[in-house]
């Protein structure tokens, strides 16, 4: 029986490698003008965070209008390819999740597009107010009235006949330009709009979701604030234009800065447009050349529907002359744009602050104190009790420059020159229990066989050695695992290299002696289930897979592959052949279990939009400048440290069809956008606290303004937290408490493979991972104390809130037995935990961010240092000594200001 048949045009390696060398100038014009993007985008959330300081009164009601709009057509749009949703069915899934999940995925993705142009729409409203084109302000164009006037008529005639002169524009453009080397491929103008109950959505949506984004963002907001900076409009204008134009470089036309260079001129007629007959112009004609491209097809069918639908995505602007058509029959003339009253702005609530005394700080008491380190010492003793430990398995005995070796050795004993190539090593811990092969193995053989298996044949966790050219496709890449052995080894040669054409018997032996001398594998104990060949223009390449006659977990037997290149072998790999009818049941009940996700992202964000309406409404949304600066400053120094140290594992991701200046320059590029979105992202989540938030919801606390300052000389805050002689004092020995009860976190979890890194110096990522966590858990707490204070206000409440997180327990189980397992974990942990969280946030700590810090920080400090002098390498031991400096600081400062008081 024939599985399935399929034809297509095959296109040589060489030739596909050369045009990704000759794509280097479209990437590099990309991250360019993706860079400049991004900065664009950051620069009017910042100017909208000023906004919000200032508590300037915004158009809500035009951002909302125009992203309800958007929304609203993503979702119909999606709605109408219900038809082809069935293509991506997967049969394991039940149809009312698969169902549950594509409206989620739907309406999640209306609520970012629409909230994404409501953005913008906001922030070009707010900008051009005082000054808007073709004086017809954003607030007027959202009145249903407006579309009575002459002004509209105007804009929709410039625009619809500005949109066709772009299409002839465009082929007369590439039709002069193919005498002179220019070149574009031949546009297919398919579209799945054919198969859908209305197939106009298609090109209605593919033209008026760019042409209101995209016009809002470059010709409206952009170039508006860049006027209140440089007071000259054109050159505002044109620079954002620009960047419109070269973020277009993706399409094939060559040379790759020519589509940049044709819409360059496009940007600059749209941005005149808009000045001379008001915003609307411009997204008509925008609207009318994308419809009409994406309408071809439906335009030149011969199905009647189909003709239709495509007359009714173009020239249905029609209907937008029908208002003024009827208003002029009625009165014969058309009123003014002057004559339509624009949208009032939104009044920005006032906070109504009441001055409350800080709350007096209580130091610990002894049978607090008991308590305390009877809880430290139940935790402390828990890290002795016999498990199996993943430690085990990520135990590190071979360094970076070790692995190398390792793996330059193994080469050359192969006779490869490895002189010839650069090198480049990563470390790489790819951990997931939930995979199948490891699922399988933990529910039918346990945890101690998959870290045996892991730990003596197939690690997680392992160095990944790459020796390549720049500019050449023949590398080799050689695994190393924590123990320093070769694990696998793989050649890549050209498709067109030379080598021999094998018949299969002389393919079988020449794997199964390099099974037998290189690999030690006894053959005996194997038989072949699988041989296929791969027929190069120079060579034959063979594929053996090998099953085990006798280990066997469950229905799973033991596998391994070899590759035969020509006369060469390439490395083994193993693994566990899980049976398809296991993953199949798998998939099933992770189906429903998935549900849960979908009840829990509801949740988060109906309470989150709730949360956000009543902190909007009474006046608590503030900003306060020089706290943000001062936290996001020094992170974002603490990332730009962590990226220098990642420059260690660059190159082993390097392209190389890519010049290696180009890649470097594109990484550059990219993390230097990176940093200014962490910058922006810590200076208002922490700006964000005062001056109303804290003031309103936690008046008693200090602010964290005094925290972070250096005078401390008010006598109000004498008694604080801040300044009581005991409270430093109590954070201190609380934070050796919680380290002592948590000695053993990164030892037993996969959470040590995530801090396993090949950088330079990886202390530095350690610290950094303390750092962000000490923070971002700190800053939750605060947010989640005020909360608490504002919406839950009892422990009655608070315990429905744990009870509506309960099913959060079953989300990612596949089977009965692993959801009962994980639900009964997670409810414990979960209740446990909000107990103790609650005791130290009501009656211990309270205020005492001193406490809090330490109790997170010290704890990931001590944790990561037992597992790091656990590693017989030296280098990593070596990783510990700054960890253990930075954890033994506060009780060294502690005895000093003792001895010195």
């Amino acid at each position: 029986m024939t599985g399935y048949h399929i034809g297509y045009l095959y296109v040589p390696e060489w030739w596909r490698f050369e045009e990704r060398q000759k794509q280097t100038q479209r990437l590099v014009l990309m991250a360019v003008f993706r860079v400049a993007h991004g900065l664009l985008s950051l620069a009017l959330l910042i100017y909208l965070i000023v906004l919000a300081v200032r508590r300037e009164a915004l158009l809500l009601r035009v951002g909302g209008l125009i992203g309800s709009l958007l929304a609203l057509l993503f979702v119909v749009t999606g709605l109408n390819f219900a038809t082809l949703w069935w293509l991506r069915y997967d049969p394991a899934q039940p149809i009312g999740t698969f169902l549950a999940f594509t409206f989620v995925a739907l309406l999640f993705g209306g609520l970012i597009q629409g909230f994404q142009g409501g953005l913008f729409a906001l922030i070009g409203e707010q900008l051009s107010r005082d000054d808007p084109p073709a004086g017809t302000p954003l607030s007027v164009l959202v009145r249903p009235t407006f579309w009575k006037t002459k002004e509209a008529i105007i804009a929709l005639l410039v625009g619809f006949c500005l949109g066709m002169a772009h299409l002839g524009y465009v082929t007369v453009f590439y039709w002069l330009g193919r005498k002179v080397g220019i070149w574009t491929p031949l546009t297919i103008p398919y579209t799945d709009a054919v198969v859908t109950p209305l197939p106009f959505l298609v090109p209605l949506f593919d033209g008026m979701q760019p042409a209101l984004m995209e016009e809002m963002f470059f010709r409206l907001a952009a170039p508006y604030l860049l006027w209140r900076w440089t007071k000259r409009w054109w050159l505002s204008a044109i620079v954002p234009g620009i960047v419109w134009a070269f973020l277009h470089v993706g399409y094939p036309p060559e040379p790759a800065f020519i589509r940049g260079l044709e819409l360059t001129i496009v940007a600059i007629v749209y941005a005149w447009t808009m000045q001379r007959y008001g915003f609307l112009a411009p997204v008509i004609a925008h609207y009318t050349y994308n419809a009409t491209l994406t309408a071809q097809l439906l335009l030149r069918a011969d199905e009647p529907f189909l003709r239709l639908s495509g007359f009714i995505a173009v020239g249905g602007l029609l209907l937008l002359f029908f208002p003024a058509t009827v208003t002029f029959l009625r009165h014969r003339r058309l009123p003014s744009a002057a004559e339509v009253p624009p949208l009032a702005p939104t009044p920005v609530p006032q906070p109504v602050l009441e001055p409350v005394p800080y709350a007096v700080y209580q130091p610990i008491g002894r049978k607090t104190w008991l308590a305390l380190v009877a809880l430290s010492a139940l935790g402390f003793a828990s890290g002795f009790f016999p498990d199996q430990h993943f430690n085990s398995v990520a135990l590190m005995e071979v360094n970076r420059k070790e692995a190398i070796a390792i793996a330059t050795a193994f080469l050359r004993q192969k006779g490869m020159p490895t002189d010839r190539y650069r090198i480049a090593a990563r470390l790489v811990a790819d951990v997931d229990e939930d995979d199948d092969e490891a699922a399988y193995l933990l529910e039918h053989a346990g945890r101690e066989t998959l870290y045996r298996f892991w730990r003596e044949e197939q690690s997680p966790v392992y160095w990944e050695v790459r020796f390549f050219r720049p500019l050449e496709r023949e590398e080799w890449e050689v695994t190393v695992n924590p123990q320093g052995r070769v694990m696998h080894f793989s050649h890549l040669l050209p498709e067109e290299a030379k080598g021999a054409k094998l018949a299969r018997k002389e393919a079988i032996q020449i794997a199964e002696t390099f099974l037998n001398r290189e690999w030690g594998e006894s053959l005996n104990e194997w038989r072949l289930v699988e041989a296929d060949h791969f027929d190069r223009p120079n060579r034959r390449d063979w594929r053996f897979i090998y099953e085990h006659k006798t280990r066997r977990i469950g229905d799973a037997p033991l596998r391994m592959q070899v590759m035969v290149k020509g006369k060469e072998v390439e490395g083994v790999w193993g693994w566990w052949e899980v049976p398809e009818a296991w993953k199949f049941e798998r998939e099933q009940f992770e189906a429903w279990t998935s549900l849960v996700a979908i009840y829990l992202l509801v949740l988060l964000v109906v309470a989150g939009i709730f949360v956000a309406f009543y902190e909007w409404r009474e006046g608590t949304t503030g900003f306060r400048l020089p706290l943000g600066l001062k936290v996001s400053l020094p992170f974002t120094f603490l990332a730009a440290l962590q990226m220098l140290n990642w420059t260690a594992n660059i190159w082993s991701l390097y392209p190389t069809s890519l010049p290696p200046i180009a890649w470097l320059f594109i990484m550059v590029l990219l993390g230097m956008l990176l940093l200014a979105l962490i910058a922006l992202i810590v200076t208002v989540f922490v700006g964000g606290f005062e001056p109303n938030w804290i003031a309103k919801r936690l008046p008693e606390m200090v602010p964290l303004s005094v925290w972070l300052s250096r005078g401390r000389n008010n006598p109000e805050l004498a008694s604080t937290a801040l300044c009581h002689p005991a409270a430093f004092r109590d954070a201190i020995a609380f934070g050796y408490l919680a380290s002592f009860a948590s000695w053993h976190l990164f030892n037993e979890t996969q959470l040590n493979a995530l801090l396993l890194r090949g950088s330079w110096l990886p202390f530095l990522d350690y610290l950094a991972w303390t750092a962000w966590v000490t923070l971002l858990l700190l800053l939750f707490g605060i947010a989640f104390a005020g909360t608490y204070r504002r919406y839950i206000r009892t422990p009655q409440r608070l315990f429905i809130l744990l009870l509506l997180l309960l099913p959060v327990g079953l989300i990612g189980t596949h089977s009965a037995t692993e959801a009962l397992r994980e639900f009964a974990e997670w409810t414990a942990g979960l209740f446990i935990t909000a107990a103790l969280l609650y005791w130290l946030g009501r009656f211990v700590l309270r205020h005492n961010l001193y406490a809090w810090a330490l109790g997170l920080a010290l704890p990931m400090l001590l944790s990561i240092s037992v597992q790091l002098l656990q590693a017989p390498d030296v280098f990593w031991k070596a990783q510990a000594i700054p960890l253990l400096a930075l954890y033994a600081s506060p009780a060294l400062w502690w005895l000093w200001r003792q001895r010195s008081g």
